[in-house]
């Protein structure tokens, strides 16, 4: 599944010429926002492995379409996930230690030798429910992403989000962001709070070096009230996977915990809806081949 017409049916041409006896595949192509999920969703029902196309926003929506149809089916056995990453950012796909391109999807689903990873639920005050499996930030994250998608598609993602990201410090206020869980007590202005499943976020930057998709554990990472000077000083180091040592960056770790602020949230790199909710983790949710 690909929101890119194109890239989707050069994507079914290479896999059909692949040597792939005993598998059936069948291919959809999205038209519209929130279109992976639905059919990810049906496709549930009667599919062994679901193969998102494209980037972090593919993933997720295929993510939260199979999950939609396990609370609605559980005692079914979800189907496992694929990606093959053709999108902008690719973050998550960085977590994992296996190629994700086209030419290796066959021996995987013959070998059938899943990662089991863990997915982040949230569960906003107004009802909403959303699942994501790399990251969900509040901040300027959102803004970014917003900046982000109005810049010319053909530019590679580390251009975009870098661009995205100083011309979104020029003109945003720091938002007062309060978190808290049975370990965690934090409050003051933030410029971005991480919640981590994986490791990546705004194409390559190591927000939160010392998460892992299967160790039952989210990470947070708050980044407090620093100046556009001081993020372009450490942002080599965490394109290192470095941790920042500075009175206003923040790590830690929880199960759940509920955080409130202004704006927005933003999940897996969508937008998603006003930073007031409840985050947990759904350990083994997930199988990824």
């Amino acid at each position: 599944m690909n929101s890119s017409k194109s890239n989707a049916k050069k994507t079914e041409q290479d896999i059909l010429r692949l040597d792939a006896p005993n598998i059936a595949f069948r291919f959809f192509f999205t038209t519209h926002k929130g279109h992976a999920a639905e059919l990810a969703h049906s496709a549930s029902n009667d599919c062994h492995v679901i193969i998102p196309v494209g980037g972090d926003g593919t993933i997720h929506e295929c993510l939260n379409g199979i999950m939609k149809w396990h609370f609605e089916n559980p005692e079914k056995k979800c189907p496992a996930l694929l990606p093959i990453a053709l999108g902008t950012g690719n973050d998550f796909v960085r977590n994992l230690s296996y190629n994700t391109d086209i030419g290796s999807i066959i021996s995987r689903i013959h070998n059938q030798s899943p990662i089991l990873a863990d997915v982040g639920r949230i569960n906003y005050t107004n009802g909403s429910e959303v699942i994501f499996i790399n990251e969900c930030s509040a901040g300027i994250g959102p803004s970014v992403v917003q900046c982000s998608d109005s810049l010319p598609k053909l530019w590679s993602g580390n251009l975009r989000f870098g661009l995205a990201i100083l011309k979104t410090f020029l003109t945003y206020q720091k938002k007062q962001i309060e978190i808290f869980s049975e370990n965690i007590r934090w409050s003051g202005p933030s410029i971005c709070t991480v919640i981590a499943n994986g490791k990546f976020f705004g194409s390559g930057i190591c927000i939160a070096p010392d998460a892992r998709i299967d160790d039952g554990v989210l990470q947070i990472t708050v980044i407090g009230d620093v100046s556009i000077i001081e993020y372009l000083r450490y942002l080599p180091a965490l394109r290192r996977g470095k941790k920042i040592s500075h009175p206003q960056v923040f790590y830690f770790e929880a199960q759940e915990l509920t955080i409130k602020s202004e704006g927005l949230t933003e999940t897996d790199g969508e937008i998603g809806h006003a930073a007031n909710a409840h985050i947990s983790i759904i350990k083994s949710a997930i199988e990824l081949l």
